[in-house]
């Protein structure tokens, strides 16, 4: 009778081992890539649940805007709170914020504001009890490239 061998030989695992390993060297820099587009996006979100919290207490309270962070708390989830910061003090969360004018901030992948120890994109409440807005104020782009003053 015939003995067969089973089993890959060592050249065969080691050419295995070399392909999963360039694939790896591959994806590895767009993995970091796609981390950095999903704190973007955290960013933009956040930003879109405070306009949105801002346009819900001038509904309640008669047409009369927020002049700050600290003033729309109540319309805000637990989770936009934790996720945002103190621009001055770089803390979380916001809600040390008080007076006119204050500013929240949010982590995100590129930008060069109060880079550090982590980039952050910083929103202030701009305007009057009749009329406001939140802008971005500062410096640096999301990841395709676009100013962050421009959402």
């Amino acid at each position: 009778m015939k003995n067969l061998k089973k089993g890959f030989t060592l050249i065969e695992l080691m050419i295995v081992v070399a392909i999963i390993a360039i694939l790896a060297v591959v994806a590895a820099p767009k993995f970091g890539q796609q981390l950095k587009k999903a704190k973007d996006s955290r960013a933009v979100s956040l930003l879109g649940t405070y306009r949105s919290a801002l346009t819900m207490h001038a509904a309640d309270n008669e047409a009369v805007y927020a002049t700050s962070f600290s003033a729309i708390g109540t319309y805000v989830d637990d989770k936009t709170v934790t996720t945002t910061f103190d621009s001055t003090s770089g803390q979380t969360p916001y809600t040390t914020l008080a007076g006119v004018g204050d500013e929240a901030g949010a982590q995100v992948g590129t930008s060069t504001v109060h880079a550090t120890p982590k980039p952050w994109v910083v929103m202030k409440i701009d305007g009057t009890v009749t009329e406001t807005s939140i802008s971005i104020i500062g410096s640096g782009n999301d990841t395709k490239g676009t100013s962050w003053a421009s959402y």
